[in-house]
Formats: structure tokens, sequence, C-alpha cells
């Protein structure tokens, strides 16, 4: 209860959010300051367990309604893929990390970041950040975007249940072979 999605943006190093879903776990924020465009972020290590820091980020945009509920895959808006790749969290704790600057020029209401891996999942117990900062432009620089008044959601995407039977499998469908 005193580690939830709000400890994120409450601009306070001393707290954090921590989800115990680990992978693909992160969250979905509406900022009062209406649409942005975002160029750039900047996070901030939690106090403990640098195992669990997040290692890499996806960053969606949308104009919809966050309908989506607490805990839930974030879904059930149209995201738009604004910028995703590897982060590299200092090991220090309390620690702003550098900037992840991005190109973008569309303005959205609301932001999904999810956070797919976490930097050792063999021992980490969770995802945790004490802070997250969307800036308007790169090196985060321009103007703060999320306040501690913005509304803000835990989320896990669902992991693929995808599969195929060892002789049924991809390549198969390529193979030239109608059998």
């Amino acid at each position: 209860n005193n580690e939830k999605p709000a400890n994120a943006i409450d601009g306070l190093a001393a707290t954090k959010y921590l989800n115990f879903g680990e992978r693909r776990t992160g969250f979905i924020v509406t900022p009062g300051s209406g649409s942005r465009v975002v160029q750039s972020f900047v996070l901030t290590t939690a106090n403990d367990a640098e195992a669990s820091d997040p290692a890499s980020y996806v960053l969606f945009g949308t104009n919809d309604p966050v309908t989506s509920e607490e805990h839930s895959g974030g879904e059930r808006e149209n995201w738009t893929l604004v910028s995703g790749g590897p982060l590299s969290l200092p090991s220090e704790r309390g620690a702003a990390a550098p900037p992840v600057s991005f190109t973008s020029t569309t303005a959205f209401t609301s932001w999904r970041l999810i956070f797919p891996t976490v930097k050792n999942a063999a021992t980490a117990n969770g995802m945790q950040l004490a802070e997250a900062q969307f800036f308007t432009a790169a090196n985060g620089t321009g103007t703060p975007v999320l306040a501690p008044s913005d509304p803000i959601i835990a989320v896990q995407l669902p992991l693929s249940a995808s599969s195929s039977p060892g002789n049924e499998t991809p390549p198969l469908a390529i193979d030239g072979n109608t059998a």
C-alpha cells in the first residue's frame, strides 16, 4: 500500500513504486497539464534491490479517455508506440539516470510506460523506481510534464500464450509444401 504508482511522480526520491509483476509492468498516467509532446524522460532509482531496476522500456501515447483499470493490461485504449529501447540506470540508489531522448512530434493526453525487463530477473522480486518525469524537449530539458496530482495506475501487459507443436512450426507456413 505504501509503494503505489503515485510514488513514481510524487517528487520524492525517498518513496518508490514497486510492482511485484516484475516483467512487462509499468503505469498509465494522464497529466493534468493536458495534451503534450514528450521527447525525453528521466527515471530515478529506488532505495534497494538494484536487480529490480527497469532494464528496458516501451513508451506509448493515446488521446483516448483512459478506461483501463488498475492492475490490468492497460489495453482498453488505442495506444501509439512512441519509443522503446534499453535503459542504463545507475547502481547508486536514489540516483537519476541519464535522460532517455527520442524523436516525437505528436501530442498525447495520456502515456503508458512499460518496462519489459529488469536488471536481474533471477533475483528480482518485482520492478521498482523512485521517480519518473517526462519532458517536452530532449535530454531532460523543456517543461516537466508529470505532477503529483496526475491520475496514475499500475499496469502489466499480459504474457503471450503463443506456442506451436514441434511438427507445426511457423517455418512450415513458407516451406512450399501444402501438406
